[in-house]
């Protein structure tokens, strides 16, 4: 399973905000998956709530781009750095 959910996190990371594919969200992040941030108005649960994130990242920040260096997996919680 760890590997499965380290490809889904590379695969966020590099086609949906290096390469700016939104539609690409709702195949890689699960309907209950809810944002902790204080800046968001609205729902904050579910892939369109991380779509408009990723949208407004972009917007602000046309030049952003992610480089993974390199991913921890210890059961149920993996991290990125």
């Amino acid at each position: 399973m760890s590997a499965d959910n380290k490809a889904i996190l590379r695969q966020l990371y590099e086609e949906v905000w290096n390469k700016r594919r939104l539609e690409l969200v709702g195949d890689l992040v699960s309907p209950s998956h809810a944002l902790h941030d204080p800046n968001v108005t609205g729902s904050a649960v579910g892939p369109e709530a991380y779509k408009r994130q990723v949208a407004r990242f972009i917007a602000g920040f046309p030049d952003l781009r992610f480089t993974i260096e390199d991913m921890f997996c210890e059961r149920e919680k993996l991290a990125v750095t």
